[in-house]
Protein backbone atom coordinates (compact mmCIF):
# COMPACT_ATOMS: atom_id res chain seq x y z
CA UNK A 1 0.00 0.00 0.00
CA UNK A 2 1.22 3.86 -0.57
CA UNK A 3 0.92 6.23 2.50
CA UNK A 4 1.75 10.15 2.74
CA UNK A 5 2.70 11.13 5.90
CA UNK A 6 2.30 15.02 5.90
CA UNK A 7 3.56 18.22 7.88
CA UNK A 8 6.83 16.31 8.99
CA UNK A 9 10.70 16.95 8.00
CA UNK A 10 13.92 14.96 8.35
CA UNK A 11 15.66 18.35 8.96
CA UNK A 12 15.15 20.27 11.65
CA UNK A 13 12.94 19.66 14.25
CA UNK A 14 13.92 15.91 15.00
CA UNK A 15 10.70 15.65 16.99
CA UNK A 16 8.59 15.54 13.77
CA UNK A 17 11.56 13.14 11.73
CA UNK A 18 11.39 10.95 14.54
CA UNK A 19 7.48 10.54 13.91
CA UNK A 20 8.41 9.90 10.29
CA UNK A 21 10.93 7.79 10.67
CA UNK A 22 8.32 5.57 13.65
CA UNK A 23 5.75 5.53 11.22
CA UNK A 24 8.20 4.60 8.14
CA UNK A 25 9.97 1.53 10.31
CA UNK A 26 6.24 0.64 12.01
CA UNK A 27 4.27 0.45 9.10
CA UNK A 28 7.24 -1.17 6.83
CA UNK A 29 6.73 -3.72 9.35
CA UNK A 30 3.10 -4.44 9.10
CA UNK A 31 3.12 -3.92 5.24
CA UNK A 32 6.48 -5.08 3.70
CA UNK A 33 5.16 -3.33 0.10
CA UNK A 34 5.02 -0.15 1.75
CA UNK A 35 5.59 2.92 -0.03
CA UNK A 36 6.15 6.95 1.33
CA UNK A 37 5.46 9.49 0.14
CA UNK A 38 6.77 12.20 2.46
CA UNK A 39 5.25 16.22 2.05
CA UNK A 40 8.57 17.36 3.62
CA UNK A 41 8.80 21.36 4.77
CA UNK A 42 11.97 21.52 4.29
CA UNK A 43 12.22 19.42 1.06
CA UNK A 44 15.74 21.29 -0.19
CA UNK A 45 17.54 20.21 3.46
CA UNK A 46 15.76 16.91 3.41
CA UNK A 47 17.04 16.18 -0.03
CA UNK A 48 20.70 16.23 0.82
CA UNK A 49 19.93 13.50 3.78
CA UNK A 50 20.19 9.86 3.15
CA UNK A 51 16.16 8.70 3.16
CA UNK A 52 14.70 5.12 3.38
CA UNK A 53 14.44 3.74 -0.19
CA UNK A 54 10.69 3.26 -0.13
CA UNK A 55 10.44 6.51 0.51
CA UNK A 56 9.98 9.35 -2.13
CA UNK A 57 10.42 13.15 -1.09
CA UNK A 58 7.51 15.01 -2.09
CA UNK A 59 7.69 19.60 -1.71
CA UNK A 60 5.63 20.25 1.81
CA UNK A 61 6.70 23.94 1.59
CA UNK A 62 5.14 26.79 2.29
CA UNK A 63 4.17 28.25 -1.05
CA UNK A 64 3.70 25.34 -2.31
CA UNK A 65 1.03 24.25 0.17
CA UNK A 66 -0.63 27.42 -0.44
CA UNK A 67 -0.96 26.56 -4.05
CA UNK A 68 -1.96 23.05 -3.80
CA UNK A 69 -5.21 24.14 -1.28
CA UNK A 70 -5.99 26.81 -3.87
CA UNK A 71 -6.35 24.67 -6.56
CA UNK A 72 -7.95 21.97 -4.55
CA UNK A 73 -10.89 24.14 -4.06
CA UNK A 74 -11.49 23.35 -7.92
CA UNK A 75 -10.13 19.70 -7.67
CA UNK A 76 -12.43 19.12 -4.98
CA UNK A 77 -15.40 21.27 -7.23
CA UNK A 78 -14.53 18.26 -10.17
CA UNK A 79 -14.90 15.16 -7.99
CA UNK A 80 -18.35 16.55 -6.46
CA UNK A 81 -19.48 16.83 -9.33
CA UNK A 82 -18.35 13.47 -11.48
CA UNK A 83 -16.32 15.50 -14.17
CA UNK A 84 -14.52 12.97 -15.93
CA UNK A 85 -10.82 12.54 -14.46
CA UNK A 86 -9.10 14.08 -17.38
CA UNK A 87 -10.35 17.74 -15.75
CA UNK A 88 -7.96 17.46 -12.46
CA UNK A 89 -5.79 14.06 -12.75
CA UNK A 90 -2.82 15.70 -13.88
CA UNK A 91 0.95 16.82 -11.52
CA UNK A 92 0.61 16.59 -8.03
CA UNK A 93 -2.97 15.33 -7.74
CA UNK A 94 -2.52 12.55 -10.18
CA UNK A 95 0.57 11.59 -8.05
CA UNK A 96 -1.51 11.82 -4.40
CA UNK A 97 -4.39 10.42 -5.34
CA UNK A 98 -3.02 6.93 -5.89
CA UNK A 99 -2.20 7.28 -2.70
CA UNK A 100 -4.24 4.58 -0.25
CA UNK A 101 -4.13 6.62 3.00
CA UNK A 102 -2.46 9.88 4.36
CA UNK A 103 -0.82 9.86 7.51
CA UNK A 104 -0.76 13.80 9.16
CA UNK A 105 1.95 13.63 11.76
CA UNK A 106 1.36 17.37 12.37
CA UNK A 107 2.87 17.78 16.01
CA UNK A 108 0.12 20.28 17.72
CA UNK A 109 -2.72 21.72 16.05
CA UNK A 110 -6.50 22.64 16.97
CA UNK A 111 -4.93 23.73 20.17
CA UNK A 112 -5.99 27.55 21.42
CA UNK A 113 -3.77 30.28 20.95
CA UNK A 114 -1.84 28.18 17.92
CA UNK A 115 -4.46 28.94 15.75
CA UNK A 116 -2.35 29.43 12.87
CA UNK A 117 -0.42 26.39 12.77
CA UNK A 118 -4.02 24.95 12.37
CA UNK A 119 -4.80 27.14 9.67
CA UNK A 120 -1.29 25.64 7.84
CA UNK A 121 -2.19 22.41 8.34
CA UNK A 122 -5.42 22.41 7.35
CA UNK A 123 -4.31 23.74 4.06
CA UNK A 124 -1.86 21.12 3.79
CA UNK A 125 -5.01 18.41 3.60
CA UNK A 126 -7.14 20.47 1.61
CA UNK A 127 -5.58 18.28 -1.77
CA UNK A 128 -6.37 14.67 0.44
CA UNK A 129 -9.89 15.87 0.95
CA UNK A 130 -10.10 16.96 -2.49
CA UNK A 131 -8.98 13.79 -4.22
CA UNK A 132 -10.57 12.04 -1.67
CA UNK A 133 -7.76 10.10 -0.10
CA UNK A 134 -8.87 9.10 3.65
CA UNK A 135 -7.13 11.04 6.13
CA UNK A 136 -5.72 9.72 9.78
CA UNK A 137 -4.39 12.62 11.93
CA UNK A 138 -1.34 10.87 13.43
CA UNK A 139 -1.58 10.68 17.89
CA UNK A 140 -0.76 14.49 18.96
CA UNK A 141 -1.75 16.97 21.78
CA UNK A 142 -5.26 18.81 20.60
CA UNK A 143 -7.81 21.58 22.67
CA UNK A 144 -8.87 23.24 24.30
CA UNK A 145 -11.65 24.46 22.35
CA UNK A 146 -12.29 28.25 24.29
CA UNK A 147 -11.10 30.12 21.42
CA UNK A 148 -13.94 30.76 18.64
CA UNK A 149 -11.65 30.29 15.08
CA UNK A 150 -9.98 26.94 16.90
CA UNK A 151 -13.32 25.70 17.69
CA UNK A 152 -15.10 26.67 14.63
CA UNK A 153 -12.02 24.78 12.81
CA UNK A 154 -12.14 21.60 14.74
CA UNK A 155 -16.19 21.09 14.76
CA UNK A 156 -15.81 21.83 10.53
CA UNK A 157 -12.60 19.93 9.67
CA UNK A 158 -12.08 16.85 11.84
CA UNK A 159 -14.95 15.27 11.45
CA UNK A 160 -13.82 15.22 8.06
CA UNK A 161 -10.58 12.58 9.25
CA UNK A 162 -10.91 8.86 8.74
CA UNK A 163 -9.65 8.39 12.27
CA UNK A 164 -8.31 11.22 14.91
CA UNK A 165 -5.97 9.99 17.67
CA UNK A 166 -5.61 12.14 20.99
CA UNK A 167 -2.14 11.66 22.53
CA UNK A 168 -3.32 11.29 26.00
CA UNK A 169 -6.61 11.53 27.94
CA UNK A 170 -6.50 15.25 28.75
CA UNK A 171 -6.45 15.60 24.88
CA UNK A 172 -9.10 13.06 24.09
CA UNK A 173 -11.47 14.45 26.56
CA UNK A 174 -11.29 18.24 24.97
CA UNK A 175 -12.01 16.16 21.34
CA UNK A 176 -14.98 14.65 22.92
CA UNK A 177 -16.35 17.54 24.18
CA UNK A 178 -17.02 17.85 19.99
CA UNK A 179 -18.73 14.73 19.81
CA UNK A 180 -16.31 13.45 17.38
CA UNK A 181 -17.23 9.65 15.83
CA UNK A 182 -13.84 9.03 14.81
CA UNK A 183 -11.71 9.42 17.62
CA UNK A 184 -9.36 7.09 19.28
CA UNK A 185 -6.85 7.03 21.88
CA UNK A 186 -3.08 6.08 21.22
CA UNK A 187 0.50 7.24 22.63
CA UNK A 188 2.87 9.34 20.00
CA UNK A 189 4.14 6.98 17.44
CA UNK A 190 7.94 8.52 18.47
CA UNK A 191 7.70 5.86 21.27
CA UNK A 192 8.25 3.02 18.89
CA UNK A 193 11.58 4.79 16.87
CA UNK A 194 13.95 2.12 16.63
CA UNK A 195 17.43 3.22 16.76
CA UNK A 196 20.78 1.50 16.70
CA UNK A 197 24.36 0.82 17.99
CA UNK A 198 25.25 2.90 14.95
CA UNK A 199 23.46 5.79 16.50
CA UNK A 200 25.16 4.77 20.22
CA UNK A 201 28.66 5.11 18.44
CA UNK A 202 27.66 8.30 16.65
CA UNK A 203 27.30 10.11 19.89
CA UNK A 204 30.29 8.48 21.51
CA UNK A 205 32.10 11.75 21.25
CA UNK A 206 29.97 13.50 23.22
CA UNK A 207 30.13 11.64 26.40
CA UNK A 208 33.17 12.70 28.60
CA UNK A 209 35.65 9.37 30.15
CA UNK A 210 34.47 11.13 33.65
CA UNK A 211 31.24 12.25 34.54
CA UNK A 212 31.85 13.03 38.57
CA UNK A 213 28.05 12.62 40.33
CA UNK A 214 26.65 12.01 37.31
CA UNK A 215 25.55 13.06 33.11
CA UNK A 216 23.01 15.28 32.99
CA UNK A 217 21.49 16.47 29.31
CA UNK A 218 19.78 20.07 29.24
CA UNK A 219 17.48 20.33 26.21
CA UNK A 220 16.85 23.92 26.01
CA UNK A 221 13.69 25.04 23.93
CA UNK A 222 13.16 28.15 21.41
CA UNK A 223 9.58 28.02 22.12
CA UNK A 224 9.14 27.43 25.91
CA UNK A 225 12.14 30.67 25.38
CA UNK A 226 9.54 33.09 23.78
CA UNK A 227 7.00 31.67 25.94
CA UNK A 228 9.00 32.93 29.02
CA UNK A 229 9.98 35.95 27.42
CA UNK A 230 6.65 37.44 26.94
CA UNK A 231 5.97 36.98 30.70
CA UNK A 232 9.17 38.06 31.66
CA UNK A 233 10.64 34.80 33.31
CA UNK A 234 14.26 34.68 32.62
CA UNK A 235 14.22 31.61 31.20
CA UNK A 236 17.99 31.35 30.24
CA UNK A 237 19.23 32.66 33.52
CA UNK A 238 17.48 29.99 35.50
CA UNK A 239 19.05 27.83 33.47
CA UNK A 240 22.65 29.29 33.41
CA UNK A 241 21.90 29.04 37.74
CA UNK A 242 21.24 25.67 37.68
CA UNK A 243 23.96 24.27 35.51
CA UNK A 244 26.64 26.46 37.53
CA UNK A 245 24.86 24.54 40.66
CA UNK A 246 25.26 21.64 39.35
CA UNK A 247 28.75 21.81 37.87
CA UNK A 248 30.40 22.74 41.07
CA UNK A 249 28.49 19.98 42.92
CA UNK A 250 30.34 17.62 39.97
CA UNK A 251 27.71 16.57 37.42
CA UNK A 252 28.80 16.79 33.99
CA UNK A 253 26.45 19.20 31.84
CA UNK A 254 25.58 18.14 28.35
CA UNK A 255 23.53 21.10 25.94
CA UNK A 256 21.98 20.40 23.83
CA UNK A 257 19.69 21.27 20.63
CA UNK A 258 16.16 18.92 20.05
CA UNK A 259 15.92 20.67 17.25
CA UNK A 260 18.40 22.03 14.87
CA UNK A 261 18.93 23.73 11.29
CA UNK A 262 22.61 24.26 10.78
CA UNK A 263 23.32 28.01 8.95
CA UNK A 264 20.28 29.07 9.85
CA UNK A 265 19.22 31.81 11.88
CA UNK A 266 15.70 31.64 11.73
CA UNK A 267 14.48 30.38 15.19
CA UNK A 268 10.87 28.24 13.93
CA UNK A 269 11.99 24.55 14.55
CA UNK A 270 15.61 25.51 15.59
CA UNK A 271 17.28 25.58 19.03
CA UNK A 272 20.33 26.64 18.23
CA UNK A 273 19.81 30.20 18.30
CA UNK A 274 18.39 29.90 21.97
CA UNK A 275 21.76 27.18 22.58
CA UNK A 276 24.24 29.55 21.77
CA UNK A 277 22.25 32.59 23.66
CA UNK A 278 22.52 30.18 27.06
CA UNK A 279 26.38 29.53 26.32
CA UNK A 280 26.93 32.53 25.79
CA UNK A 281 25.34 33.82 29.19
CA UNK A 282 27.47 30.51 30.39
CA UNK A 283 30.86 32.43 29.90
CA UNK A 284 33.63 30.88 31.37
CA UNK A 285 31.27 28.49 33.01
CA UNK A 286 30.26 26.79 29.81
CA UNK A 287 34.21 25.47 29.95
CA UNK A 288 32.91 23.03 32.42
CA UNK A 289 29.73 21.49 30.03
CA UNK A 290 29.47 19.76 26.75
CA UNK A 291 27.63 21.96 24.09
CA UNK A 292 26.72 20.10 21.54
CA UNK A 293 25.90 22.41 18.11
CA UNK A 294 25.30 19.54 15.77
CA UNK A 295 22.44 18.70 14.01
CA UNK A 296 21.84 14.61 15.31
CA UNK A 297 19.13 12.75 13.72
CA UNK A 298 16.46 11.25 15.82
CA UNK A 299 18.53 8.15 16.54
CA UNK A 300 21.44 9.41 17.85
CA UNK A 301 19.16 11.96 19.76
CA UNK A 302 17.66 9.00 21.60
CA UNK A 303 21.03 7.37 21.85
CA UNK A 304 22.75 10.26 23.29
CA UNK A 305 19.51 10.65 25.90
CA UNK A 306 19.74 7.13 26.73
CA UNK A 307 23.14 8.18 28.43
CA UNK A 308 21.98 10.22 30.72
CA UNK A 309 21.57 10.20 33.96
CA UNK A 310 18.76 13.09 34.24
CA UNK A 311 17.40 14.70 31.61
CA UNK A 312 16.16 18.43 32.22
CA UNK A 313 14.25 19.64 28.95
CA UNK A 314 11.75 21.62 27.60
CA UNK A 315 11.54 20.51 24.32
CA UNK A 316 8.55 17.73 23.78
CA UNK A 317 10.15 15.29 21.28
CA UNK A 318 13.07 14.82 23.96
CA UNK A 319 10.65 13.91 26.86
CA UNK A 320 9.62 11.21 24.15
CA UNK A 321 13.04 10.07 24.22
CA UNK A 322 13.48 10.14 27.87
CA UNK A 323 10.56 7.84 28.45
CA UNK A 324 11.52 5.44 25.54
CA UNK A 325 14.80 4.96 27.78
CA UNK A 326 14.08 5.18 31.16
CA UNK A 327 15.94 8.24 31.62
CA UNK A 328 14.22 10.28 35.07
CA UNK A 329 13.39 13.83 33.72
CA UNK A 330 12.62 17.08 35.05
CA UNK A 331 10.03 19.05 32.38
CA UNK A 332 9.81 22.65 31.87
CA UNK A 333 6.91 22.81 29.33
CA UNK A 334 3.81 25.16 28.39
CA UNK A 335 1.20 22.98 26.92
CA UNK A 336 -1.00 20.06 28.55
CA UNK A 337 0.88 17.68 26.46
CA UNK A 338 3.80 17.67 28.57
CA UNK A 339 2.17 16.73 31.45
CA UNK A 340 -0.79 14.09 29.89
CA UNK A 341 2.65 12.11 28.72
CA UNK A 342 3.96 12.24 32.26
CA UNK A 343 0.95 11.33 33.51
CA UNK A 344 0.79 7.53 31.29
CA UNK A 345 4.33 6.89 33.02
CA UNK A 346 3.16 8.10 36.40
CA UNK A 347 5.85 10.78 37.14
CA UNK A 348 3.89 13.68 36.44
CA UNK A 349 5.00 15.36 39.30
CA UNK A 350 8.46 16.18 37.79
CA UNK A 351 7.02 18.79 35.06
CA UNK A 352 6.97 22.23 35.54
CA UNK A 353 4.69 24.94 33.63
CA UNK A 354 6.72 27.99 32.14
CA UNK A 355 4.51 30.07 33.88
CA UNK A 356 5.75 28.65 37.09
CA UNK A 357 9.50 28.42 37.07
CA UNK A 358 11.84 29.68 39.22
CA UNK A 359 14.97 28.77 40.49
CA UNK A 360 13.83 27.56 43.56
CA UNK A 361 11.74 25.42 41.97
CA UNK A 362 13.84 24.15 39.20
CA UNK A 363 16.43 23.01 41.41
CA UNK A 364 13.85 21.46 44.21
CA UNK A 365 12.41 19.13 40.97
CA UNK A 366 16.09 18.64 40.37
CA UNK A 367 17.18 17.07 43.56
CA UNK A 368 14.10 15.13 44.31
CA UNK A 369 13.85 13.41 40.72
CA UNK A 370 17.94 12.79 41.52
CA UNK A 371 17.25 11.36 44.81
CA UNK A 372 14.41 8.88 43.68
CA UNK A 373 16.39 8.21 39.90
CA UNK A 374 16.25 4.53 40.51
CA UNK A 375 12.88 4.17 41.38
CA UNK A 376 11.79 6.70 38.42
CA UNK A 377 13.82 4.89 35.97
CA UNK A 378 11.83 2.12 36.97
CA UNK A 379 8.29 3.43 37.02
CA UNK A 380 9.15 4.62 33.23
CA UNK A 381 10.53 1.52 32.31
CA UNK A 382 7.67 -0.48 33.76
CA UNK A 383 5.10 2.06 32.25
CA UNK A 384 6.57 1.99 28.65
CA UNK A 385 6.63 -1.60 28.84
CA UNK A 386 2.37 -1.58 29.08
CA UNK A 387 1.88 1.18 26.78
CA UNK A 388 4.07 -0.17 24.05
CA UNK A 389 1.94 -3.43 23.80
CA UNK A 390 -1.26 -1.91 24.76
CA UNK A 391 -0.79 1.07 21.66
CA UNK A 392 1.50 -0.78 18.95
CA UNK A 393 -1.75 -2.05 17.40
CA UNK A 394 -1.99 1.59 15.65
CA UNK A 395 0.05 0.50 13.07
CA UNK A 396 -1.50 -2.47 12.36
CA UNK A 397 -5.01 0.03 12.01
CA UNK A 398 -3.13 2.25 10.11
CA UNK A 399 -2.35 -0.82 7.11
CA UNK A 400 -6.06 -1.55 7.62
CA UNK A 401 -7.44 1.66 6.61
CA UNK A 402 -5.20 1.57 3.44
CA UNK A 403 -6.45 -1.50 2.62
CA UNK A 404 -9.97 -1.05 3.07
CA UNK A 405 -10.67 2.63 3.90
CA UNK A 406 -9.83 4.35 0.28
CA UNK A 407 -12.80 6.78 -1.28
Amino acid sequence: MKYIISQVAFSGNKGAAGMAESLIQNISSADSAAEFGVLSYYVKEDSRLPVPENVRLLNGEPPVVLLHAIVSVWIWLAVWLHLPEFFWRHGFFKDISEYDLWLDAAGISFVDGREKFTIFNILSLMPAFAVRVPVVKVSQAMGPFRHFLNRMMARLYLPKFELIVARGDVSREYVETLRPANLDRHSDVALFLKFTDDDRMAISKYIPGQTGRGLVGISPSQVVFAFCKKSNIPYLDILKGMIVRLTKQGYHCVLFPHSARQGKEATHNNDLPVLDKLATLLGPDAQDCTIVRDELSPGQLRALIERFDILVASRFHAIISAMATATPTVVIGWSHKYGEVLEQFHVPEYAIAYADLSPELLCEKFDKVFANREAVAKEIKRSYDGIIARDRGFFAKAVSLAQTGKR
